[in-house]
């Protein structure tokens, strides 16, 4: 909290606001209240809370999402620490990759 440069947003406003709250929001506009419940009202969405959701990227032909991720953990290592990765860079590296692997998360990442 005492970071200065720590992300913030702009404004305190994102949160659900209430019917009364939005109808004096767009008071001047009143239509667009009606017209987002109109819209809402035509959605037919339903979530599957017991799966994950996440979207699937396409690695390199010749390579898994395994093998092509470690690339890029390898190149962005080499990235930061110019001078070589030492022991306990790399046994984190292994262990975070391990953990994303057994979590089915590769080629989210």
């Amino acid at each position: 909290m005492s970071d200065p440069n720590r992300m913030r947003f702009a404004t305190d406003q994102f949160y659900f606001k209430g019917p009364e709250a939005m109808n004096s929001l767009f008071a001047w506009v009143p239509e667009a209240v009606s017209n987002t419940l109109a819209i809402a009202e035509q959605c037919n969405l339903k979530l599957d809370f017991d799966q994950y959701h996440l979207p699937r990227y396409a690695v390199p032909e010749g390579t898994t999402a395994k093998s092509y991720l470690l690339e890029l953990c390898e190149k962005g290592m080499l990235r930061r620490y110019p001078a070589g990765a030492d022991t306990v860079l790399r046994q984190r590296l292994e262990h975070e990759l391990k953990t994303i692997e057994q979590m089915g998360f590769l080629s989210y990442f």
